[in-house]
């Protein structure tokens, strides 16, 4: 946060120089290798540039600098506006490290590829998933890996189910581009008893720090899944009987006998 804020600063007193000179380029160029070293130029530019975002760059200065490049390489930047303004950042008194900052951004990055990349029916939480898959945005290659396969599907309804098992799996496209459901009954209870343990273990025990180390939007969203599971009624399983499920046991013994009199009276003979 506060490299990019000097970073800002530096910025202004390089265009400040950069007028001085009466905005020729290769004055201020030469200026700054005379005075400075090769490894300079670069953070130079990068302060200026930082400079030129506005009160964006300031206001989210603690995506770091790097991050907030990024953003500003987009094309369509009124674009990703829009995403900010519908799914603005969390207060910066609830961030840890600046990691929801950058999921956030990373979120809105990727829904901005898409729907540039033709994914026009991608929502802000699926991208959020995707992007945390991923640890990073979506790039555009990879979007239109997403859009080709989606045209393989001639309906939009078939297209959306898709792009939901494609999300439910991972970011994994099934073998041969042939559609396929996503998920299977022992993964998802895994993930139930994980969360029954989770819960004995540290909720119920009074701990709370879980509280400030989850995901927000990602609870959210596990919540809302699982009011849905909540409605809906498991059929019970019928059991076999345990005769049914002990295989019945093989006459040894017998089979010895028999096979002592064939020999007696192989021998008889």
């Amino acid at each position: 946060m506060f490299v990019v804020l000097a970073m800002i600063q530096i910025g202004r007193i390089l265009n400040e120089i950069y007028q001085a000179l009466n905005n020729d380029r290769s004055k201020y160029a030469t200026w700054v290798k005379e005075n400075f070293g090769s490894q300079h130029t670069r953070y130079f530019q990068q302060s200026r540039q930082l400079l030129s975002m506005g009160d964006f760059a300031i206001k989210y200065s603690s995506l770091g600098k790097n991050r907030l490049l990024q953003v500003d390489r987009l094309h369509n930047k009124e674009q990703y506006q829009e995403i900010i303004k519908q799914h603005p950042y969390p207060d910066i008194t609830e961030d840890r490290k600046g990691l929801i900052f950058n999921e956030h951004t990373d979120a809105a990055v990727t829904l901005y590829n898409l729907k540039q990349g033709g994914v026009d029916f991608a929502d802000f939480d699926q991208a959020y998933l995707l992007s945390c898959f991923n640890k990073h945005w979506i790039e555009q290659k990879t979007v239109k890996k997403i859009k080709d396969w989606l045209d393989t599907f001639s309906t939009p309804e078939e297209k959306e189910r898709a792009f939901d098992d494609y999300i439910l799996n991972k970011m994994a496209f099934p073998p041969e581009r042939e559609y396929q459901v996503v998920g299977n009954l022992q993964s998802l209870n895994t993930i139930l008893s994980n969360l029954i343990i989770y819960h004995k273990t540290y909720i119920q025990q009074g701990q709370t720090d879980w509280i400030t180390e989850v995901n927000k939007d990602t609870f959210e969203l596990a919540r809302n899944v699982m009011s849905t599971l909540a409605q809906i009624t498991i059929p019970e399983r019928i059991e076999p009987s345990e005769s049914e499920n002990t295989p019945a046991a093989t006459p040894v013994k017998k089979q010895k006998k028999q096979s002592k009199k064939t020999e007696k009276k192989g021998a008889k003979k």
